[in-house]
C-alpha cells in the first residue's frame, strides 16, 4: 500500500507533460523596472512572421505552459508605458523546456503591435495595401496618358504593293 501511495504522489507532483513532439516556452518577465511592475504586457510567440502563441500577464510574472512545435521563435512583448522587447533566435526542442528572460523597462512611444487574422503584423498589411494602392493609382494615369487610336481594326492582308502617288 505504501508503495502504491508513494508513486501516486510522484505522479501528481510531476506537472503537466510536455506533449510529443512539442517543446516549451517559459517567459520570465521579473527583473524589470518597478516603476511599470504588474503591468499587463503582451507576450507574442511567432514563427516565420506568423504568431504561433499571444498572452497578456502581469509583469513581473513567469507566464509558463505555452508549447510549440519544435523550431525556432521570435519572442515579443510589449505594453503601453514600456519599450518593446524582442527576443530572437529562440530555439525549441522537442519535449525540452526553453527559458526566456525577458526584463522589461519604461520608455515613451512604446506601442503595442496589433496582428491580423493569420499573424501578419497590421503594419505590414496597411504598407503592403499602401503599396498596392499607389500601383493601381500609376497604371490608372498610364492608361488615362495613352492616347486612344482612331484607326479602325481591320482584317484586310497586308500587301507589297508599292504605293502609288497621285498627283
Amino acid at each position: 500500500m505504501k508503495t502504491v501511495m508513494a508513486v501516486l504522489f510522484l505522479v501528481a507532483s510531476a506537472g503537466p507533460a510536455i506533449a510529443a513532439e512539442q517543446g516549451e516556452i517559459k517567459v520570465n518577465t521579473r527583473g524589470g523596472d518597478a516603476a511599470i511592475a504588474k503591468k499587463p504586457v503582451m507576450i507574442s510567440i511567432v514563427r516565420d512572421g506568423k504568431i504561433v502563441d499571444q498572452n497578456e500577464i502581469a509583469l513581473g510574472d513567469i507566464k509558463t505552459n505555452i508549447y510549440v512545435e519544435p523550431g525556432v521563435y521570435e519572442v515579443r512583448l510589449e505594453g503601453e508605458g514600456m519599450k518593446t522587447l524582442v527576443k530572437r533566435g529562440i530555439r525549441v526542442f522537442n519535449g525540452k523546456s526553453t527559458d526566456v528572460l525577458a526584463p522589461m523597462s519604461a520608455g515613451k512611444g512604446a506601442r503595442v503591435i496589433e496582428y491580423a487574422e493569420g499573424g501578419m503584423a497590421r503594419e505590414e498589411v496597411a504598407s503592403r495595401l499602401l503599396k498596392l494602392e499607389s500601383s493601381v493609382a500609376a497604371l490608372k494615369v498610364k492608361v488615362n496618358r495613352a492616347e486612344p487610336t482612331n484607326a479602325e481594326p481591320t482584317n484586310a492582308e497586308p500587301t507589297n504593293a508599292e504605293p502609288t502617288n497621285v498627283r
